[in-house]
């Protein structure tokens, strides 16, 4: 078993996002604090939810809600301010708990408050950055350049960064709520390495690269043979920067190429681009949208299934469903050159954003099943990048620098 940090028991761990939404920040944040509840006491900290209920029934974790104003419709997102009386909030939370190292997972208004309330007690911060990719496709670019920083200072409190994070005003505006937060913090956490490089460029320092991680299925066993349909499992949002659309259009080439019944893709998930998609899955069978499903329902449809996907170009971090499917020994077909992360064997290219060349690549893996089981028999090895024993000895060292970091800083 993995021994933690001698002088560290208590901690408090803080995410901005909603349990009651399924995304990869609010399973990763799921996870992580329960594998910290094994081995420290861990104050888990977010808006109300029944998810957040849930997680405090697990060993070592004691959930407390935080008080928000509201929740944005369609996207769930909690929205509340940092004010004094929530900064306080956590400062009375933080003594009461004997909180002695604090670990946000975002940059809104609970981090900054989090972060805030750490300060004036002297608590080391580390901070976990679940997306320094910021970004929309919608044509508002001027008007986020101008408006980002003032939303995120009144939602925050804190004085905004101006680097220049990417070549669109609005993304790179968006992209500063993280650097302002993060720069402010004793050590970082990036999931991935393509992401941690970024946040170097912007001039952050102590950075460590730790995977997300989620328990394993026990029952998981290879993939030996694939008879037809190939079933392939999609899970995200339905948004613009996940390419759900060009998924299911590049399914339907696949599909139109193959013989009756040689394909199947489930896709789990909901957003703005649902309707979309529904329309596009119209007179192919072989589609089926599930809408949004329990984080329980999409194990159980990975387990179905002999491959996932994921499509995003210069989006994703490290996502939640390649920890997932790689667990789950599925192996991945994946978009994004730049998401490596367990990916080395289990990870099957169709890197870029032509629908063509992922439509091909699709019918070659029907045609080719060999792909798919040499794929996920990879999985036997790379999953132990995601494990909750390399996940914990990572998340330590990082911790015992933090503490060290805090009191080199307490001492000038």
């Amino acid at each position: 078993m993995t021994s933690t940090v001698p002088e560290l028991r208590r901690i408090a761990v803080v995410m901005d996002y909603s349990m009651t939404t399924i995304g990869g920040a609010e399973t990763a944040f799921y996870e992580q604090v329960s594998t910290l509840g094994r081995h420290y006491e861990v104050t888990a900290m977010a808006c109300p939810a029944p998810r957040l209920d849930e997680l405090g029934t697990h060993q070592g974790v004691t959930a407390v809600p935080v008080p928000i104003w509201f929740r944005l419709p369609l996207y769930g997102l909690p929205v509340t301010r940092n004010t004094p009386e929530l900064t306080q909030f956590f400062v009375d939370t933080f003594t009461r708990r004997n909180v002695q190292l604090v670990h946000i997972h975002s940059e809104l208004a609970m981090g900054a408050a989090a972060v805030l309330a750490a300060e004036h007690l002297g608590l080391p911060v580390v901070h976990t950055v679940h997306t320094f990719f910021w970004q929309t496709a919608w044509p508002i670019q001027r008007l986020l350049g101008w408006g980002a920083p003032l939303y995120h200072r009144f939602l925050t409190g804190l004085p905004n960064t101006r680097a220049l994070l990417a070549p669109q005003p609005g993304n790179s505006a968006m992209r500063n709520w993280t650097l302002t937060v993060a720069q402010r913090v004793d050590h970082v956490v990036s999931p991935s390495a393509h992401q941690a490089d970024r946040l170097r460029e912007a001039g952050l320092e102590r950075i460590t690269v730790i995977p997300n991680t989620h328990a394993a299925p026990r029952d998981a066993v290879p993939v030996t043979r694939v008879d037809p349909p190939l079933r392939v499992v999609w899970t995200g949002r339905f948004i613009a920067e996940k390419r759900v659309l060009p998924f299911l259009r590049a399914v339907r080439s696949a599909m139109d190429a193959l013989p009756a019944g040689a394909l199947r893709v489930d896709l789990l998930g909901h957003g703005e681009h649902f309707r979309k998609a529904q329309r596009l899955a119209k007179g192919y069978p072989g589609i089926v949208l599930h809408g949004r499903v329990p984080p329980e329902e999409v194990l159980r449809v990975l387990a179905d299934s002999q491959l996932a996907a994921i499509t995003s170009v210069g989006w994703d971090n490290q996502p939640m469903v390649v920890v997932e499917a790689v667990n789950a020994l599925r192996g991945v077909v994946v978009c994004d050159p730049n998401l490596r992360e367990g990916l080395d064997g289990p990870g099957i290219p169709a890197y870029g954003t032509d629908e063509d060349l992922l439509a091909q690549t699709l019918v070659d893996l029907v045609r080719h099943p060999s792909r798919v089981v040499a794929a996920s028999r990879a999985c036997l090895t790379a999953r132990e990048e995601f494990s909750m024993d390399t996940y914990l000895a990572r998340t330590n060292q990082v911790y015992a620098e933090a503490l060290d970091h805090a009191r080199a800083r307490a001492t000038g």
